[in-house]
């Protein structure tokens, strides 16, 4: 990895725990940082910097905890019962392609239980 790069890492890395751990405005975040890295003869890591908090929100992302409904009709229903589960806020979506039931992923574990998967286990032990 070269110096660069790693310097945009570690910029990156930097602005997320600053605003995770403060309730600064995000101006104030990119001013001080564009001063620091004027201040240092680094602005050109700007578009390095940037292209890194893309990759650790595309990963954030990922790791953030969703549920897919087959049918709109039990949106209300999932929903208080992630509550009651004490999930962090999940935001519930209508998947059509699940035919029924529904998929959650919390804290990377997915938990499938919708008739498409049933049909695709039940598929791979016909044709096995």
């Amino acid at each position: 990895m070269s110096v660069t790069k790693k310097l945009a890492r570690q910029y990156s890395q930097a602005i997320v725990r600053v605003l995770e751990k403060t309730n600064n405005d995000n101006s104030i975040v990119v001013k001080k940082l564009i001063e620091n890295l004027r201040s240092t003869g680094r602005l050109k890591l700007i578009s390095g910097i940037v292209r890194e908090l893309k990759v650790i929100e595309a990963l954030e992302k990922k790791k953030a905890p969703f549920i897919e409904i087959a049918r709109e009709e039990d949106r209300e229903f999932v929903v208080t019962t992630a509550k009651k589960r004490n999930l962090p806020k999940v935001i519930a979506t209508v998947n059509p392609s699940l035919i029924r039931g529904w998929r959650s992923c919390v804290s990377g574990t997915l938990v499938d239980n919708s008739t498409k998967q049933s049909l695709i286990k039940l598929y791979r032990n016909i044709t096995n």
